[in-house]
């Protein structure tokens, strides 16, 4: 894929985003994600808050927070930027069009014996996703992550002619 095509995706990031997480068997997540920026343009920083319902009727306030960098090589890199991996990469994404028309890419990553699969799709300006399949030891769990933009509907109305 062309760098400058990514370069455009990743501007089109910037801003407030609707979040929807849902971890089969596990909770959902409603909230919000904002990609503000960082030390240049080529760097941001996102933070996700929300609330967790879980199966049994709790509700937990959650976060998470990562740097995106978009790299010299059109590459974009994900880093964790909270909690004890604060600073240590997720992954690397070398995005390409798809069929549909959006961007798509795939990376993984192995945190002790668990490894992460990450599935990250750019259907902007109106959304992106984000598919993590965790295996392993002491994990297993699918977080299908949808973000919409709070000002676009979710689906596009037909207007009568």
């Amino acid at each position: 894929m062309a760098t400058a095509d990514v370069a455009a995706a990743f501007a089109g990031l910037s801003g407030v985003w609707r979040l929807s997480r849902d971890i089969p068997g596990q909770g959902r997540m409603s909230g919000e994600a904002v990609f503000t920026p960082g030390a240049d343009s080529t760097v941001w920083r996102y933070r996700e808050t929300g609330v967790l319902d879980l199966p049994d009727g709790r509700r937990l306030d959650v976060f998470r927070a990562y740097t995106w960098r978009l790299l010299d090589d059109g590459r974009i890199a994900i880093d964790f930027a909270d909690g004890a991996t604060s600073g240590a990469r997720f992954v690397t994404l070398d995005f390409a069009a798809d069929e549909a028309g959006g961007l798509q890419a795939a990376d993984s990553h192995l945190c002790g014996a668990d490894l992460y699969q990450a599935i990250i799709r750019l259907d902007l300006p109106q959304a992106f996703s984000t598919d993590i399949r965790v295996r392993g030891p002491r994990k297993d769990y699918r977080a299908i992550t949808t973000c919409r933009r709070p000002h676009l509907p979710a689906d596009p109305v037909s207007l009568p002619s």
